[in-house]
């Protein structure tokens, strides 16, 4: 009696590669070889202990005025860089605002933490 055909779904007969440095591969065959088994069941042992990070909440609202302040950040430069003395002047007061917010970010920070 012959053995039964496998479906395609269960055989293996897929192969990845990856890359190590020859410490980690020596690390690698010396635990095998004392714990007698092979790389491909330690691989699947670490898939299951395997946990993808958590996704971080993301504040729409903080994001928008994160943009508001990089735009800010860009027309003020443009200021800086350009002959006109007044909007050289206004740039600069912009700047102190934007010292006075990120210290207001840095309070708000210590608090969390």
């Amino acid at each position: 009696m012959a053995r039964p055909k496998l479906k395609e779904t269960e055989k293996k007969s897929r192969k990845k590669a990856f890359r190590c440095t020859i410490a980690e591969l020596k690390m690698m065959n010396e635990y095998c070889l004392s714990h007698k088994v092979t790389v491909l069941h330690l691989v699947k042992v670490g898939m299951n202990k395997y946990q993808p990070p958590a996704k971080a909440t993301v504040d729409k609202k903080l994001i928008f005025e994160l943009s508001r302040i990089g735009s800010n950040i860009n027309q003020i430069a443009k200021a800086l860089h350009g002959k006109n003395r007044a909007v050289r002047i206004l740039a600069t007061a912009r700047i102190r605002e934007i010292e006075d917010v990120k210290k207001i970010i840095l309070e708000m920070q210590n608090q969390i933490k």
